[in-house]
């Protein structure tokens, strides 16, 4: 018969029969190290390398005759040969033979014996080699699927579960666990299970005690011969881990450290072999790559998505100027980046004291909209100048006012940032999630981001609507003083006293019809009302005369214009006037002063002026005529047309005249 190691060779080493030449039967024949009171003939073939002859067991007092070394017919032996299988130096098996007939054996046997046994350890060699063979192919096509299967995932999310599916095959197994650990928080991240496995995933917790977490902690993978019994397995879990399961728990590493843990569970009694645990731990160590670079290629888009937020934000804060604009663009992007459920932002109320509702996106309800916080109630009392971001994780036992508008929105977690700009506080931040929520470091660092964005936009609006006020402010200042210069030359001149105010009001009038701009509008009647603003420099012995003006003084009465330019030219912000102050007594056909302009080479608001100006002349009394009829003064208007004034111009204004009239008389 021949006998082979299960395990390799060594004290207590178990062999089973691999052949019988008589009965051709397979069973357990194990070959421990005997008692003392007797040496065991194959042993010491196993322990001297060397072949052991007995001619005739009943003679032969090196190895007395052992209950054990029955075998066949059950009946004591007389002869006994046994030669050492070797491969190399090592002892892998015994090929040996008996009879029941002293002296049977002699060396010649021996050698024939010696013969048979090299056979058999270059059998034993090939086969090895073809089992090591098929074993490295499994390895490598397991190892490829495992490689196709984590490039086909982009996330570690969708990683996790392909992971355990593909190492569960490679192993033949059905029943595992695949889990990511964060170690800076000391939670589990994402969880695979299959099997009984996922009837235990609802109490899987990081803890310092149990497998995993033994492993988690050490980076060292751990055998289980069975888990309930297991001394490492946790008190609470032995009873809902089923009875006669046992397997093995792997690390899933990267450079930076354990990531992870991979479990396998087989049903006794199999047990994982050393090859199913180096390639279970190859798996894990690909996956630890795969997952870190999957990892890092997240935060990558991560942080390319936030970078393009904030520029989104920052180009909004340039281009408007409505708060609410920016404001609700900023929100958006804070629940998309931050994967939040609703934001909102209070500012504050100086007089009042008071955080006051400004913006929010979200909520399912309007009790937000009429939000108002003292200053020293409820979580944002916490939020202030020195204060880092207020981090809530459980709504429902906050200490807050709005305690019962959370609780109606389904709120859990809870984020406030102040607001500061330039050291001064202007209001919070509030970010809210309607399940559980655990902030990273990076997540807290980009939502003070997005607070400083928010207290930018804040201030920027503030200073830009004090400066719209200043800016208004300054405008009535202006326009006061025109209308104050347009009295005292009304004044000046009794004869064509109002004259100013009327030739505005209606000059306005007529360039709405006309469809020019608001802004265009405002530089028109400040041109209106100091048209003659020129006339300030004419000496009042010719401006105030009753009589007929001499040719010098008509020349010096139309010389106003050019005064006009000279006074308002180096005042920017009465540039836009001289356009009917400089140009108002052009004429369409070339003829008028003080620069003689042609058709549209006068300016549109001077054109526009002109006919409302003759009008508003010819309609008033005089001291050296009366006022004429508005039949007339259209009469002298028509017949002006083309020499004087803009035909176009003229058309308009008589036909607004018309429509006057009409509803007059209505």
């Amino acid at each position: 018969r021949i006998l082979l190691a299960r395990h390799g060779i060594g004290n207590g080493t178990p062999f089973g029969v691999v052949a019988n030449v008589r009965k051709f039967t397979v069973f357990p024949l194990p070959c421990r190290p005997p008692p003392l009171t007797f040496i065991c003939a194959r042993y010491h073939v196993v322990t001297s390398r060397q072949p052991v002859l007995i001619r005739d067991r009943e003679t032969d007092a090196r190895f007395p005759l052992a209950p054990e070394t029955l075998w066949g017919t059950m009946k004591h032996a007389r002869s006994w040969l046994g030669v050492p299988i070797l491969l190399g130096d090592a002892v892998v098996g015994i090929v040996s033979v008996q009879s029941y007939t002293p002296n049977k054996y002699s060396h010649e046997e021996e050698r024939f014996l010696i013969t048979i046994a090299d056979q058999v350890a270059v059998a034993i060699q090939r086969t090895r080699l073809f089992e090591e063979t098929q074993q490295r192919v499994a390895e490598l096509e397991a190892m490829n699927e495992i490689s196709s299967v984590l490039r086909a995932a982009l996330t570690a999310r969708e990683m996790v579960p392909a992971l355990l599916d593909a190492t569960l095959r490679a192993l033949g197994a059905d029943n595992g666990l695949a889990l990511l650990y964060d170690a800076e928080q000391a939670t589990f991240g994402e969880i695979a299970t299959r099997g009984w496995f996922a009837e235990l995933a609802h109490a899987l917790s990081y803890s310092p005690e149990g497998i995993v977490n033994h492993v988690l902690t050490t980076g060292k993978p751990y055998t289980a011969r069975e888990f309930r019994t297991d001394p490492l397995t946790r008190e609470q879990a032995r009873a809902q881990i089923p009875s006669g399961w046992g397997g093995l728990c792997v690390p899933i590493k990267t450079t930076q450290g354990v990531i992870g843990a991979l479990v396998i569970a087989v049903r006794l009694p199999r047990i994982i072999q050393p090859n199913e645990a180096r390639l279970a731990q190859t798996i894990a160590e690909m996956a630890g790559n795969a997952i870190h670079r999957a990892d890092l290629y997240e935060q990558t888009e991560r942080q390319i998505q936030r970078l393009d937020a904030l520029r989104t934000i920052d180009t909004t804060i340039s281009a408007s100027l409505d708060l609410r604009v920016t404001l609700n663009i900023l929100l958006e992007q804070t629940i998309l980046q931050l994967g939040a459920d609703a934001a909102e932002v209070l500012t504050l109320n100086p007089i009042t004291q008071t955080l006051d509702f400004a913006a929010g996106q979200g909520f399912r309800t309007n009790a937000g909209t009429a939000t108002r916080v003292r200053l020293d109630e409820g979580l944002v009392a916490r939020a202030g100048l020195d204060q880092p971001i207020v981090q809530h994780a459980d709504l429902s036992s906050a200490d807050d006012p709005r305690a019962a508008a959370f609780a109606d929105e389904g709120f859990r977690a809870y984020y406030a940032a102040p607001l500061i700009s330039k050291g001064q506080f202007k209001g919070v931040l509030e970010v809210f999630y309607r399940a559980s929520h655990r902030a990273t470091p990076e997540w807290l660092e980009f939502l003070d981001m997005l607070a400083g964005q928010t207290a930018i936009a804040i201030e920027i609006a503030t200073l830009f609507a004090s400066l719209q006020r200043s800016n208004v402010d300054l405008a009535i200042a202006y326009d006061s003083t025109i209308e104050s210069w347009s009295r005292v030359l009304d004044l000046r001149d009794r004869e064509t006293e109002g004259h100013t105010q009327r030739v505005a009001d209606l000059t306005m009038r007529l360039a709405r019809v006309l469809g020019t701009s608001d802004a265009d509008l405002v530089t028109l009647r400040r041109g209106a009302l100091l048209h003659d603003i020129g006339k300030m420099a004419v000496p009042d012995r010719i401006l105030r005369k009753k009589g007929k003006l001499t040719r010098a003084e008509m020349a010096e009465m139309q010389r106003h214009p050019q005064y006009a330019n000279q006074m308002l030219s180096s005042i920017e912000y009465l540039r836009g006037a001289l356009d009917i102050a400089y140009c108002h007594h052009e004429k369409w056909d070339g003829s008028g002063y003080p620069r003689g302009l042609r058709g549209e080479a006068i300016p549109l608001a001077a054109r526009i002026f002109a006919v409302v100006d003759v009008w508003d002349a010819l309609c008033s009394p005089r001291s050296y005529r009366g006022a004429w009829s508005h039949t007339r003064a259209q009469a002298y208007l028509r017949a002006q047309s083309g020499k004087h004034f803009d035909p176009h111009i003229v058309e308009a204004f008589l036909r607004m005249m018309e429509e006057d009239a009409a509803v007059k008389n209505e």
